[in-house]
């Protein structure tokens, strides 16, 4: 019996460790798309002003637009796994529980 609950202990904790990995990724990962959505905006913002002065063509400005919009969607999904892997890791250590109303 005791040898049984050592195995379930071990397994909870190497979740917890995994669940806890998986949303420092998490995080890391908004980090990095937030920098490239942000990026995104400066040449789009640069090829627009390009396209005012008539030193470039629409169709830069149009790719420029669609990394953005990239950019912005990398961005939104990386916002999406943050919560979903804070959520897991919230469930594997009991933390989830504090949600519900008493």
């Amino acid at each position: 019996m005791q040898l049984e609950l050592d195995e379930a202990r071990q397994m909870i904790d190497l979740q917890i460790r995994q669940n806890r990995y998986k949303y420092n990724e998490a995080i890391k990962k908004a980090e990095l798309t937030k920098l490239s959505k942000v990026q995104a905006e400066e040449n789009m913002k640069t090829a627009n002003e390009n396209l005012l002065e008539g030193r470039t063509r629409l169709t830069e400005l149009l790719e420029a637009q669609v990394q953005w919009e990239n950019a912005s969607s990398e961005h939104i999904d990386a916002l999406i796994e943050i919560k979903t892997t804070k959520s897991e890791l919230e469930k594997s250590t009991g933390e989830i529980y504090k949600y519900i109303e008493k």
